[in-house]
């Protein structure tokens, strides 16, 4: 005899019958794929308060499910279960012993033909799936629109600057030569008070500063001090006549 699953889920409040369907659609896909069967699908209560709050939700409705299946099919249903935004709670346990007696008892004496209500189960699931590819598509499609206007935005930008960029005068871009010399000596003059730093006591004078006194080499008299020398041999001459 294969195992016995039942599963309690809860679904979100928003939930309406299509919902509710379309969730147990989605699960009755797994029982057939693990080669399972799923005996009964119902919903327990509706809109009943919770104990706690779940996923900030204060009540939900509680689904109850019956299926056959492999050891694997608690798992393969949790892992659905758990990708579904409209389940907020969920348990599969095995059933044993009596209380699978009993159960398997009460699944025999249900009345009445479920093929219309796994029907209705399938296709709810399906147009579940169907308006959950649309809205993938046109979210893609939303963002490519944006992208394509932000980049038509960007272009359109960069267009309005090159103009402006093309026009800038020339003479105010770049200053002229008469303003870049008046700059060169503002830089020379502030410059200058470095090269006017006293050497120290224990290095020579540099040549050329004026704070060290040049001695003169009688022997390299210039044109300036000769008419000194000429004087002086004037008045030597009139002390000799004198005497």
């Amino acid at each position: 005899m294969p195992n016995l699953y039942e599963t309690l889920l809860i679904v979100t409040p928003e939930a309406d019958d299509e919902g509710i369907n379309a969730v147990i659609g989605d699960l009755r896909s797994v029982v057939d794929a693990d080669e399972g069967t799923m005996l009964q699908a119902r919903i327990w209560e509706r809109n009943r308060k919770l104990a706690y709050q779940v996923k900030g939700k204060t009540e939900g409705h509680y689904v109850l499910l019956h299926s056959e299946g492999s050891i694997d099919l608690p798992q393969l249903l949790k892992a659905k279960m758990k990708l579904d935004e409209a389940v907020i709670r969920n348990i599969v346990v095995r059933l044993e012993g009596p209380h699978e007696a009993a159960v398997r008892k009460e699944l025999d004496e249900l009345e009445g033909d479920q093929a219309a209500e796994i029907a209705l189960q399938k296709a709810a699931a399906e147009r579940r799936a169907i308006a959950r590819a649309a809205a993938a598509t046109r979210t893609t499609a939303e963002v490519a629109a944006e992208q394509e206007a932000l980049r038509a935005e960007q272009a359109a930008a960069a267009a309005a600057a090159a103009p402006a960029i093309i026009g800038v005068d020339s003479s105010e871009a770049a200053p002229s030569g008469e303003e870049t010399s008046e700059a060169g000596s503002d830089i020379e003059v502030e410059a200058a008070p470095a090269d006017l730093a006293p050497a120290g006591d224990d290095e020579p004078a540099a040549s050329g500063d004026s704070s060290a006194p040049a001695e003169v080499n009688p022997a390299e008299i210039t044109e300036e001090t000769a008419p000194q020398a000429d004087a002086d041999d004037a008045v030597a001459d009139e002390e000799e006549k004198e005497s």
